[in-house]
């Protein structure tokens, strides 16, 4: 039977920074990874946009403006040592009515307050950046923004993780938690801690662990669309729009990426399913028929605001509402400029099933012996390795502190 010191559920890129951060300050322990997919990066690590965030969306006092500049920082520094890919592209975001003014003050308030290289600038010297915008009198500029490649780094930092001494294992299942022992679908596994870094399947493995409480993931499904080739000459970097900080998601968005591409999305739909990439895969009657049970509870329960973001997501499944949301931003775009595109990623949303509300931050708990990443959601990527730092302290300390009470 094999036993580790630290055995840590899930190989994204949560798990791979956290794992080699332990082997880092223990080199002695041993420290495994189970990982349900016979290879990596086949879900949200390996699937999302790539943009190294900046964290201007969040304010000063939450986890996640906390890890996000530093976390950025360490990774650009490890994609660079190693001479992977990596493009400083760059950002706008962009205003599309007099009320998101307001809207931009607050994101500038922020980056005042986490340090982060950000300029309010006029309708004009937006347009000197990306011509081929509009924007409603200002917008931000982020100069430094990178965009990588994120299944490529997730290999890398894999790599460095074995290399360290870290042991991967695939094909590993995970069916039950009882006392010290794990039962995965190849066998047993015994443990001194054990961390649940799962993904959209976080909620379920606390459950095993009798953790969790009241919180639940529910999975939002982002499709993209692409530029045609010779149309991609309309964005230079990055273009997103203002925001509602009431929610988690950043609206629809143009991202040039390293290789040329120019993606344009996603859209935040509820999903059926956690692997529910295409039509019905990815889905079963038990799963589907549960998580529609706790959306449709969620839109009853969970408010206007709500409400309003469910249906504003789902009438973006229509090309028509989509292109709509996209010529907000670039008004020259036509509706054949954007073709379908295999890019498709699904985002576990965090709710407290309680009171139906989304959960915003980072979240982790703890439950005898066992440690539950619960809401690692963007910017969980460009966050990794400085977070990493934060719950390795939190579990090898094991001070009783919450991820939550930790500062960088």
């Amino acid at each position: 039977m094999n036993r580790s010191d630290y055995l840590i559920i899930g190989a994204g890129i949560i798990g791979l920074t956290l794992a080699r951060e332990i082997k880092r300050r223990d080199p002695a322990s041993k420290v495994t990874i189970l990982e349900k997919e016979n290879t990596l990066a086949l879900h949200a690590s390996g699937r999302n946009s790539g943009v190294l965030h900046s964290g201007i969306y969040y304010p000063a006092d939450t986890l996640k403006a906390k890890v996000c500049a530093k976390g950025g920082s360490m990774m650009i520094d490890f994609i660079k040592e190693r001479n992977l890919p990596i493009k400083k592209a760059g950002k706008v975001i962009l205003t599309n009515r007099e009320e998101e003014l307001a809207t931009l003050d607050r994101l500038m308030e922020n980056a005042a307050a986490s340090g982060i290289n950000a300029k309010k600038l006029d309708a004009d010297s937006i347009r000197e950046i990306e011509p081929f915008c509009r924007t409603h009198e200002a917008g931000i500029y982020l100069p430094d923004v990178c965009v990588i490649d994120p299944k490529i780094t997730t290999k890398a930092i894999a790599d460095d993780a074995v290399e360290a001494g870290v042991e991967i294992l695939y094909s590993q299942r995970v069916t039950q938690v009882s006392g010290k022992e794990i039962v995965s679908s190849k066998g047993r596994s015994q443990f001194g801690k054990l961390i649940n870094c799962a993904g959209a399947y976080a909620d379920i493995i606390a459950s095993l662990c009798g953790a969790g409480g009241s919180y639940r993931l529910i999975p939002f499904k982002g499709l993209y669309y692409k530029l045609k080739a010779n149309r991609r000459e309309l964005i230079r970097g990055l273009i997103y729009p203002a925001p509602d900080l009431n929610f988690p998601f950043l609206g629809v968005h143009f991202t040039c990426a390293n290789d040329g591409e120019v993606y344009v999305g996603p859209t935040a739909i509820p999903a059926l399913g956690r692997e529910n990439y295409a039509g019905l895969s990815g889905m079963s009657v038990g799963e589907s028929a549960q998580l529609g049970l706790r959306l449709a509870g969620m839109y009853i329960a969970g408010g206007s605001k709500f409400r309003q973001l469910v249906q504003r997501e789902a009438g973006r499944y229509l090309k028509g509402n989509f292109i709509k949301a996209a010529k907000t931003m670039v008004p020259t775009i036509a509706d054949d400029d954007m073709i379908v595109c295999d890019k498709v990623g699904i985002r576990p949303q965090l709710v407290d099933t309680k009171n139906n509300q989304l959960v915003m931050d980072f979240m982790a708990t703890k439950s005898n012996g066992t440690y539950h990443i619960l809401n690692a959601i963007s910017p969980a990527f460009t966050g990794s390795m400085a977070f990493a730092q934060l719950v390795a302290t939190s579990i090898m300390d094991d001070d009783g502190k919450s991820v939550g009470d930790l500062t960088c």
